[in-house]
């Protein structure tokens, strides 16, 4: 059996002498246990983290032989037609060439004093120096290009315009290569 001082509980207070009310006090009577649900609520979510895990690669084998069954003119129109369904960017002209694929995007964001600012972008993807390309389970593309480097990143509504997208750039490449 321990040996408590005469003034002591087991609880370290002082006999007689009850806890500050005052509205000075840090806590107040009830929050230690709100701070301590949510500092548990913090850890729970802190460790729940790397159990979401990331975006996945879909192994996805594109159909290269796509211009020798439609022929280039049909790719081509269709390489325009989806690259126009993209959802981000929001692509507002393409244009298809033998050689690579141009588009450009407008971007709007809030400028000075929060009054919207609108810029354009361009980019243009040369199919023969097309590295690989990856299609990940958001229905995002990613087109590398020579030494890993990103050329761009296209997001579509659903997997068969991302699939589409690679197949029509692959075959493209294909033809082009040859």
């Amino acid at each position: 059996m321990l040996n408590w001082p005469k003034d002591l509980t087991p609880h370290g207070r002082i006999q007689g002498v009850t806890p500050s009310k005052s509205p000075s006090s840090p806590l107040r009577p009830g929050a230690r246990k709100l701070t301590n649900v949510l500092v548990f609520l913090v850890l729970v979510l802190l460790a729940s983290l790397p159990a979401a895990g990331c975006i996945a690669v879909v192994p996805y084998q594109p159909r290269s032989a796509l211009v020798a069954e439609q022929g280039l003119p049909e790719v081509k129109r269709l390489l325009s037609e989806v690259t126009r369904r993209a959802i981000n960017p929001h692509i507002t002209t393409v244009d298809v060439q033998d050689d690579f694929l141009w588009y450009s995007w407008t971007e709007t964001y809030p400028g000075p004093f929060y009054v919207p600012v609108t810029t354009s972008h361009q980019n243009q993807i040369y199919f023969a120096n097309i590295g690989r390309i990856e299609l990940y389970e958001n229905n995002n593309v990613y087109v590398w290009g020579p030494g890993d480097s990103r050329r761009d990143m296209v997001l579509f509504a659903d997997a068969n315009d991302a699939k589409l997208f690679i197949d029509c750039l692959n075959s493209l490449k294909a033809a082009r290569v040859k």
